[in-house]
C-alpha cells in the first residue's frame, strides 16, 4: 500500500468491518457538513507579516527599512526571549483541519466527492474526510488474505545462466582414462654383436 492510516473504532464497528472491505463514496450525501484534514502547502521561510499577519511599521519619516520588521522581541529585564514568541520561520507543511465544509454531490461510479470550500494541501495530496453518520462498506471486494501468492518461477535457461555466473553449475562426472606408460626394453648390444660373430 502507498498510504497506511489507523482509525479508532468501537467494538460494534470492529465487528462490522472485515479484511478487504472498502469504504465507498455513498457514505456521504449532498448537504452533509464534514471536516477535512490534510497537510497544508509548504511556503518556505517567511517573515512575520506573512506568517503571523503583523501590520508592520508605519511608512512615514524615521522608519527607513523598517516597514516589515518584527520590532522589539522583548524587554531588557528578563534578558531572554520568551518561548512562543511570534517570529520569522518556516511556514506551511503542517497538518490543518478545516471544519463545516459542505458536500455538493458524489459520483459512485468514478468514486469522486465534490466539496465546497477551502481544502488544505496541494493538488494530488491525501486528505481525510470525516463527519457524523454511519459508514457504508462494500464487502464485495476480495479479501487480501485469500488472494493467491504468485511464485517467482524462473526458466531453465535463466537458472543455468545464473549458475554459470555464480560458478555453482555442476559438471557431469565422466570416466577418466588413465594412460599407463609401458616400460622400455633395452637390448644389450654386446650380446647382439657376439651372436653375429658366431653366425659368420
Amino acid at each position: 500500500f502507498r498510504y497506511l492510516k489507523e482509525f479508532r473504532l468501537t467494538d460494534e464497528e470492529q465487528q462490522k468491518l472485515k479484511v478487504g472491505d472498502k469504504i465507498i463514496v455513498n457514505t456521504f450525501e449532498p448537504d452533509d457538513l464534514v471536516k477535512v484534514t490534510g497537510i497544508s502547502k509548504g511556503k518556505g521561510f517567511q517573515g512575520v507579516v506573512k506568517r503571523h499577519g503583523f501590520s508592520g511599521a508605519p511608512a512615514s519619516h524615521g522608519h527607513k527599512d523598517q516597514l516589515r520588521m518584527p520590532g522589539s522581541i522583548g524587554a531588557t529585564g528578563p534578558a531572554h526571549v520568551f518561548k512562543g514568541k511570534k517570529m520569522p520561520g518556516r511556514m506551511g507543511g503542517s497538518q490543518v483541519t478545516v471544519t463545516n465544509l459542505k458536500i455538493v454531490s458524489t459520483d459512485a461510479e468514478k468514486g469522486e466527492i465534490f466539496i465546497k470550500g477551502a481544502i488544505p494541501g496541494r493538488r494530488g495530496t491525501l486528505i481525510l474526510i470525516s463527519g457524523p453518520g454511519e459508514t457504508i462498506v462494500d464487502s464485495n471486494v476480495k479479501e487480501a488474505a485469500k488472494m493467491p501468492v504468485k511464485e517467482d518461477k524462473k526458466s531453465e535457461s535463466q537458472q543455468s545462466a545464473i549458475s554459470k555466473i555464480s560458478g555453482q553449475e555442476k559438471k557431469e562426472d565422466k570416466p577418466v582414462e588413465k594412460k599407463v606408460a609401458k616400460p622400455e626394453v633395452k637390448k644389450d648390444l654386446s650380446d647382439e654383436a657376439s651372436a653375429k660373430s658366431e653366425d659368420k
